[in-house]
């Protein structure tokens, strides 16, 4: 797999990272998302985008998530439909934060709703 926004992550090299830790690399993504929204940056926006896509795109290497590729899978195709968006909704990209804080034990106990009533 050839990475654009990371060119030193290999599929090996993404898988030997826990679960917890690639969740929290992808939503750092969205976080920056929310940032940007408020100043209406679109290309940062859209680069965001591309760079969490790619880390999805790792996962789907990555043996611990094949019970959950198709959920992986369907969350991308949803990021599509934001990437694409112009601009992309505030709520939908919260929405989007929250699912994917939601796959493990320890990423679901970090609050994220401070960030949302700062919008």
């Amino acid at each position: 797999m050839v990475t654009l926004w990371h060119k030193s992550m290999t599929p090996e090299r993404w898988a030997g990272y826990p679960m917890d830790r690639q969740i929290l690399m992808i939503a750092c993504e969205f976080s920056r998302v929310h940032s940007l929204l408020s100043h209406s940056m679109l290309p940062q926006i859209r680069e965001c985008y591309e760079r969490a896509m790619e880390l999805l795109d790792l996962c789907t290497y990555d043996t611990k998530w094949s019970s959950r590729r198709r959920e992986l899978l369907r969350f991308r195709e949803v990021m599509g439909e934001l990437y694409l968006a112009d601009p992309p909704l505030r709520e939908t990209n919260m929405l989007l934060y929250k699912t994917l804080m939601e796959w493990h034990p320890v990423t679901a106990r970090i609050p994220i709703e401070k960030e949302i009533d700062n919008s």
